[in-house]
Order: structure tokens, then C-alpha cells, then sequence
């Protein structure tokens, strides 16, 4: 996080490469950096040489007592990640959820607006501690409940969540205000009651001046409970998670206590199934911003609401000039538009201007993610929004800058591998490349001032590590802040992957990353295993020049190598970077163009690396897992064998697991039963005819491990327990967190490639 005035960053780093982490500040201009907050409160023996791995110091004496002390720390800890995430929206996802919930007993910490104070979460209670100067963090809760998603509302206030509903804090007095009451308390115990409604609250927004807050109520009593049970204790436990579509309304209330009860804001009613994406308080404090998705994933709606008529500068003077703007009771459109497959998750970018009265915003409506400027103002022609940026490239961030002129963001306009950033003025045009260094540059934060804006920065073997670029001197060359990574990690000879592109069955290009084992010769007669790696979906991008999610597949490929195999990766139909006709090429048949995609790049191997077509293994987890099943059942000319960790084997399951994901890619199982019917591996199952081997974590809330015992079910009634075998982790969901579990599922994959791809005499 970076400080108000731009001069230092917060960050949560372990010196001793374990967690959980401890609370760092370090000057935006260099130097060394300090901790300011300990995550355990005896200090912990820091890694006395860069050169010594965690995995050096564990020793087969101390292994049981590590695991258990380690497990223990989760636990703790989870809770409040899960809260957290659960603010941010009616589905957080499980690979999120598992990543948060890893021992940090430090966490989410937040600048005061003066910069003098850092306020953090430690197990589940709220801290402030003074940045210069002595004296101890002070606690300000001793609670058995979660304080979680907490900021500063002024310089003395903050805000949490805790219980389902959110509160507000005085740090100074020790005053405490419940700023709503539509979730937690009393309204919950009569949800289960059955008397009234089971609400929760998320995308809780305050006002600049931290008067006011937003917020969504969501219904979920309509929603479906999926039971996970947990097999592991004394006794089964059943925890249910509830999944589905929800009703949702939006609240503003006052944050000092004074509102009798929260005011509705009455927005258009909706087309179908819906729900809000994003709320924005305009820069006078006066009105709210909505971004919502309705007509069952296909329109997106940008409404402009009035909360308070005597200070909107849009309405006193702009708004209802000339009829720049439709105006509808309660709310003012701003924008529409409508696609036919669906509505990307990319194009949430949405700001108001901190000056005047321009709203930025996103849209994939010439193809590509591109900004827009919407502008209030005396000329009719202003109604109409103006594209910012143009060409055959995404936009993946953007804000702006204090002026209310300029916007920072970054996008793939210098190549799909990578993302660098650009300062486009919205009154000339004008743009400029910033100075960040070759490849990923992400997670981009302004500091309140304009002055200084950090970000992390990586390469495709070179993991993150934050920077700062000043933006009053764009000439000079960005600050590395943090040095995270051991010389050991950076000395191993890890492979290093030929970035290719190749024409795909209808002549798309697809690009990919070729990995090959040392000594390679494309010249010699010598044939070679490939073992095709597939990436999760969502929407994400594998075939980049960072690090990213993957980097546990990364250092595996190295592995392969080394055991001879050369490996493929590709970005298939629907990943992220690369446009909306490339994004939607899925839709109506998931396992369609995708793993077409996938066996031109096999035949693309063979051709051009040697790569014997008799021996190919493919990969990979969640939605790489269903195509490894697909790529199993349905092209057996073109795989030897397939691994699918945490697979999704019946669309159906997860239509109601996810329902939004699965509504955008293959609308509703009763209205289109085909799509589902041929998406889904578990139509295939009489066609398994290869080795499959299927990993599933058993409390899985993402992809249930149902999808994977009703397949095994299907295999068995069809005979086919010779072409499969199974593994199932008790207590991993699906991002696991047991290195454990990670290691044995690595193992039994190399294990597996090697029974079945190796060189046959």
C-alpha cells in the first residue's frame, strides 16, 4: 500500500521465507527497508543468507511439529480471509479464498489519511500502530468475532465488517457506531427463522469524506446450499455454502450513527438474472455510480443515481441541459450496451473524475477493452461517449490522475506477453509510454497526491517484486523497492521457454510457450515426449512474460525437462489478453474451438520439435483439468494419457456451484441442455479408451468433488476401471495449501508420465 503523500510503501514480506509475514515500510525513494510490525511476537531467526531456502531449514526431526504449527496458523487465520473475500463479492474464488487463507496472522494494512498511522488486521482484531516514532501498536478490538475489511474513514474513524455488519470506529473517543442492520444480530437470527430474509452485505463503498456509506444488500435465501462434507474429524461435518443468483438492492446510510434506517436507492429494474459489479461515489460526494450486469449476462447497464439533489453539481447545472443525459425518476443512464455471448469481467473499470464531470470507463465494444469518456455537459453531442484509446490491444487497468485530466493504465499495446503502462490526457489525446521495466508490470496503486504510483514487476523467471516511478519526472528510471528472491532461486538453471505462435485448425494464430530439454537439436532424429500443460479459466493468460499463478507448473516444466520431455502451453479460445471475438469462441461448447486449439498445437510440436505423436501427456487443473478429460475421451489419436486435478465433469454441477460463469459461457441448463450435454465429460466416459489419472481435493466449495466421484461412478458401471486411476485429498479445497499435497500431486503426475510416455523398446 502505498502512503497518502506518495513517500513509502506498507508491504507484508517473511525475511525468513515462511509465514506468516510481517509488516515492512520502505521509502518510495530507496534505501533499506524496516519492520514495523512483527506477525509473531518473539522475533524469528530472519534467513541469515540469501542463499538458504525454506526448504534447507526444515530437518525430518522438527517435520511433525513444523506441519502441525503451521496447520494451526491456517486455522487461525482462515476465518478472517474468508470474510474478507466474501465482502468483495456473492462469489469469491476458491483459488482467492485458499491463497488468502494462508497463515497471515498480519494482514490488510491501511494508510491513514494523514500517513502517520497504519491500521491492520492480527487474528481476526484491529490495530493502528504509529509509522515514525516509539511506542507499541495500539489494539482496537479484543473480540471473539472477525473484524475483517477494515479502512480509515476519516483521520480519526474506520471502518469493518464483522458479524454481517459493518461498523464504525473512533479511535480517538473509543466510540463505537453499527452503521447497518439489514445482515448480522437480529437480522440473521430471524432469517433463520424463517421470518425474514437471509441477507449479507458486500461492496461496502464510503464517500470521499467518509460521511456516507453504499452498500449492497444481497437475498440469498433463494440460493441453492451446496453441502461439502469434511471427513477428517471425530465425527462428518456438513458445512453448507449457499450458491446462486441473488436479489440484490443498494443502501446508502450515514456513518455517524444519526440515520434512523438505511435509504433504498431505486435503480430500473432489471432484465432476468442480475447483479451489481461495481459502486462509485462521484467526486462532490452527491451521487453514486452502478455498474451492473443484467438480461442474464448480456447488457451491461452504467447508471448515474442522485443521493443528494442540493450539492450535485450534475444535476444543478448539467444533466438535464440539451438532453445530454435520460433521466428516469431516480437514476440518470450513463451507459449501455448489450452482447450477444456476454458481458467481459475486464471492462469493470469504471471511475469518476476527481475533478469536473467526467466518468471513465471500460467497454469491449469495437472488440477489444478499450477506455471511454463520458462527459455531462451543454452540448448534445458530449452524450455520446468518446473512445480513449483504439487498436488491436486490451486495456487491463486504468485511474486517474488528481488533475482530472490525465489517466494512468496499461495494456497490451506493446504485446500480448506483457503489460506496460501510459498516460493519455482525455482533453488532448496526448499519450505517453512510461518508463517500467520489460514484461509483466501489475497491481498498480496511485499515491492520494498524484505524486508516486508502485507497482510489481516480473518476467517470465523473474518472480514479483515491487517498483515506484515518479510521476512529475517520467524520465527517470523506476525504484525496486523489495528484493525478495534467494540467489539460489536465481542461479538454478530453470528452463527457459521459446514464446512460439502457430495457425490453428480455422487460421487464428495461438500463441504459446515451448519448453525443451537441454542439449534440444531440432536438427537430430532423436523423438521426444511432450507433456501439454493446460491453464485454469475464469479468465486468465498462461503464455506471458511474468510470473503468475502457475509458477509451481513453471518449475515442474524444468523438472519434465530435465527427465527428457519437451513441454507445451498455450493461451486456447477464451483466455484472457487477446480480444472479445477470441474470449467468446467458447460459447455454446466449452471442450469445442478450445481443445481444437490444443491438438493443433500438438501437431504443431510434432512438426517443429521433434515431438513424438505416439507419446503425448496433457495436464491440468480446474478448467485444465476438464480438458485433459475431454482431450482423453475425445481425441485418443492425439493423447497417450491425461492427468485432471480438481476437474469439472458435469457443467450441470457447476451451474450450481457457480452460476454466473457457467450462465455467461452456456446459459441455463434447462433452456439449452445440449451445450451442457456436450460440454461436459462425463457424456464421453464410454470413449476412455487412455490412462486418466484424476486428483480431487475432497472439500472442495469450488469445483465439488462430486464432479469427480460421479465420473469414477460412470467408469466403473461402464467397465473402464483399467484406464483410470484416482487420488483424493481429505482436507484441500481447491487451491491447496498443505505443501504436502501439492508435492504428492506433482509426484504422482511425474510418476504417471513416466509409466506411459516413456520411450517404448
Amino acid at each position: 500500500r502505498v502512503s497518502p503523500d506518495g513517500k513509502s510503501i506498507a508491504y507484508l514480506w517473511s525475511a525468513a521465507g515462511k509465514e506468516p509475514r510481517d509488516l515492512y515500510v520502505v521509502s518510495t525513494s530507496g534505501g533499506r527497508a524496516r519492520v514495523l510490525v512483527r506477525a509473531v511476537d518473539t522475533p524469528r531467526d530472519e534467513r541469515a543468507s540469501k542463499t538458504e531456502t525454506r526448504d534447507e531449514q526444515r530437518t525430518d526431526a522438527n517435520r511433525e511439529e513444523r506441519v502441525m504449527q503451521r496447520d494451526a496458523a491456517q486455522a487461525a487465520t482462515s476465518q478472517t480471509q474468508a470474510t474478507q473475500t466474501a465482502q468483495q463479492g456473492t462469489r469469491g474464488d476458491a483459488r482467492t479464498r485458499m491463497d488468502e487463507g494462508r497463515a497471515m496472522s498480519v494482514g490488510a494494512p491501511e494508510w491513514s489519511p494523514d500517513g502517520r498511522r497504519i491500521l491492520y488486521a492480527k487474528r481476526g482484531d484491529l490495530y493502528v500502530v504509529n509509522v515514525e516514532g516509539a511506542g507499541a501498536p495500539r489494539r482496537l478490538t479484543t473480540t471473539a468475532a472477525v473484524e475483517a475489511g477494515a479502512r480509515w474513514l476519516d483521520a480519526k474513524r474506520v471502518m469493518y465488517q464483522s458479524g454481517g455488519a459493518v461498523f464504525a470506529f473512533d479511535t480517538i473517543d473509543a466510540s463505537l457506531v453499527q452503521v447497518t442492520r439489514e445482515a448480522g444480530g437480529a437480522a440473521n437470527v430471524q432469517a433463520q427463522s424463517g421470518a425474514a430474509s437471509m441477507n449479507s452485505i458486500t461492496g461496502v463503498t464510503p464517500s470521499e469524506d467518509g460521511s456516507r456509506i453504499a452498500y449492497i444488500v444481497s437475498d440469498t435465501s433463494k440460493q441453492r446450499a451446496l453441502i461439502v462434507p469434511n471427513y477428517t474429524g471425530e465425527f462428518v461435518t456438513a458445512p453448507t455454502f449457499r450458491r446462486g443468483w441473488t436479489e440484490q438492492k443498494l443502501f446508502v446510510t450515514k456513518t455517524d450513527g444519526t440515520s434512523e434506517r438505511a435509504t433504498e436507492i431505486k435503480l430500473p429494474a432489471p432484465e432476468g438474472a442480475s447483479y451489481i459489479r461495481g459502486v462509485r461515489w462521484t467526486n462532490d460526494n452527491a451521487g453514486l455510480i452502478v455498474d451492473r450486469i443484467d438480461r442474464d449476462t448480456k447488457r451491461r447497464q452504467i447508471l448515474y443515481t442522485i443521493i443528494d439533489n442540493s450539492t450535485s453539481a450534475l444535476t444543478n447545472n448539467k444533466a438535464k441541459a440539451n438532453g445530454a443525459v435520460e433521466k428516469s425518476d431516480a437514476f440518470l443512464l450513463i451507459d449501455e450496451e448489450t452482447d450477444d455471448k456476454w458481458i467481459a469481467s475486464l471492462s469493470r473499470i469504471v471511475e469518476p473524475a476527481p475533478k469536473g464531470d467526467a466518468i471513465l470507463f471500460a467497454s469491449e465494444r469495437d472488440g477489444f477493452n478499450h477506455l471511454y469518456l463520458r462527459v455531462f455537459g451543454l452540448d448534445p453531442k458530449l452524450a455520446t461517449p468518446r473512445q480513449l484509446t483504439r487498436g488491436n490491444y486490451e486495456v487491463s487497468w486504468a485511474a486517474w490522475l488528481p488533475d482530472g485530466e490525465r489517466v494512468v493504465y496499461s495494456s497490451t499495446e506493446g504485446g500480448t506477453a506483457e503489460r506496460q503502462f501510459y498516460i493519455i490526457n482525455t482533453r488532448t489525446d496526448e499519450k505517453t509510454k512510461l518508463n517500467a521495466p520489460k514484461g509483466m508490470n501489475t497491481d498498480a496503486q496511485i499515491s492520494k497526491n498524484g505524486a508516486t504510483m508502485v507497482f510489481e514487476s516480473s518476467q517470465v523467471l523473474v518472480p514479483n517484486d515491487v517498483y515506484a516511478m515518479n510521476l512529475n519526472r517520467l524520465k527517470d528510471a523506476p525504484v525496486r523497492l523489495t528484493d525478495t528472491v534467494p540467489e539460489k532461486f536465481e542461479n538454478y538453471k530453470w528452463s527457459v521457454p521459446e514464446f512460439v505462435s502457430y495457425a490453428a485448425k480455422d487460421g487464428k494464430q495461438v500463441a504459446g510457450r515451448v519448453y525443451v530439454p537441454r542439449g534440444f537439436d531440432k536438427g537430430s532424429a532423436k523423438k521426444y515426449p511432450l507433456a501439454v500443460f493446460v491453464h485454469g479459466a475464469g479468465y486468465l493468460q498462461n503464455v506471458i512474460n511474468g510470473w503468475n499463478n502457475y509458477y509451481r507448473e513453471a518449475m515442474f516444466h524444468t523438472l519434465l525437462n530435465e527427465r527428457g520431455y519437451v513441454v507445451l502451453d498455450i493461451d486456447y479460445r477464451g483466455s484472457a489478453g487477446y480480444g472479445r471475438a477470441w474470449r467468446t469462441d467458447v460459447y455454446d461448447f466449452l471442450g469445442g474451438l478450445d481443445l481444437q486449439d490444443h491438438l493443433d498445437g500438438i501437431d504443431y510440436a510434432v512438426a517443429n520439435f521433434n515431438v513424438d505423436k505416439s507419446r503425448v501427456g496433457m495436464y491440468g487443473g480446474s478448467y485444465g483439468g476438464f480438458m485433459a478429460e475431454m482431450a482423453a475421451m475425445r481425441a485418443p489419436e492425439y493423447i497417450a494419457c491425461a492427468a485432471a486435478l480438481r476437474p469439472v465433469g458435469d457443467w450441470k454441477n457447476y451451474f450450481a456451484s457457480s452460476p454466473v460463469y457457467t450462465t455467461e459461457r452456456l446459459g441455463y441448463p434447462d433452456k439449452n441442455p445440449e451445450a451442457y450435454k456436450r460440454s461436459s465429460p462425463i457424456t464421453y466416459a464410454d470413449k476412455l479408451n487412455r490412462p486418466l489419472l484424476i486428483l480431487h481435493g475432497m472439500v472442495d466449495d469450488n469445483v465439488p468433488v462430486q464432479d469427480s466421484v460421479q465420473l469414477v461412478e460412470r467408469l466403473i458401471e461402464l467397465g473402464k476401471t483399467e484406464y483410470f486411476e484416482v487420488m483424493f485429498y481429505p482436507s484441500e479445497n481447491h487451491g491447496f495449501v498443505k505443501a504436502e499435497s501439492w508435492a504428492d500431486e506433482y509426484e504422482r503426475i511425474l510418476r504417471f508420465f513416466e509409466v506411459h510416455l516413456k520411450q517404448q523398446n
